[in-house]
């Protein structure tokens, strides 16, 4: 309620984005806590800034099936909530890029430019790899 109220007085909007992850296993437990079954994020829009695209505040789909690292978010989910603000004027910075599914999400979205940081080295190779087959793979089916 604070930060909304904050935000109000800013000329923000602030909107939850939910991804429910539809293959996680109900009563799963690990250590002390139970296995989350969604992620949230916070979108705040500021002015007269207008999302492109109206959408539903939360989407469900499974989990990558083969992640490159532990927290890699679904392409689908972010193509989804991506589509509201992205567009060929956007430049996405992604300072924790770990599989580089956000940078492709991006792309598939006709953004301006991409730049991901990553701190593990394998990951950082592999996501390039996902990064450049999916463009290959754009250009083949552009043909």
């Amino acid at each position: 309620e604070h930060l909304n109220s904050l935000l109000k007085e800013e000329n923000h909007d602030l909107s939850p984005l939910i991804w429910y992850k539809s293959d996680t296993k109900q009563n799963q437990i690990f250590g002390d806590i139970p296995k989350s079954t969604y992620e949230m994020c916070l979108i705040i829009n500021h002015g007269s800034r207008k999302f492109k695209k109206q959408i539903q505040n939360a989407y469900h789909t499974p989990r990558a099936s083969q992640p490159i690292c532990p927290n890699q978010k679904s392409l689908p989910m972010l193509k989804y909530f991506f589509q509201t603000f992205v567009d060929e004027n956007t430049n996405v910075f992604d300072t924790t890029c770990g599989s580089g599914s956000s940078l492709i999400a991006a792309e598939e979205l006709g953004v301006r430019s991409i730049l991901g940081l990553e701190i593990n080295p394998e990951r950082c190779r592999k996501a390039n790899e996902k990064i450049l087959r999916s463009r290959e793979l754009r250009k083949l089916l552009e043909k």
